[in-house]
């Protein structure tokens, strides 16, 4: 499975609304793609942060870094040349 499809399905699996892949490659030297999705609350942001991890590390992919605290609004997961973010809806 491609990274980019493992993070998808990994959002999506944990009922992630509005997700949204975005082709930087023209637009930043440092990534490829975004993603971005929303939960409806925080508990919901930190099960799809969990499921992507674990769905990249089962399929052999690496994470360089993880930010944003466990009450934050925002999470962003650099995966290399893919940096996903995870929004609260609100």
């Amino acid at each position: 499975m491609e990274k980019l499809e493992c993070i998808v399905k990994a959002m999506d699996d944990k009922l992630a609304s509005h997700i949204v892949a975005i082709d930087m490659r023209g637009a930043s030297p440092l990534f490829d793609t975004f993603v971005l999705c929303t939960a409806s609350n925080a508990r919901l942001m930190q099960a799809i942060s969990q499921n992507v991890e674990d769905a990249l590390a089962e399929n052999g992919f690496t994470i360089n870094a993880k930010e944003g605290l466990r009450d934050s609004k925002w999470i962003l997961i650099d995966c290399g040349d893919i940096v996903c973010h995870i929004f609260e809806s609100e």
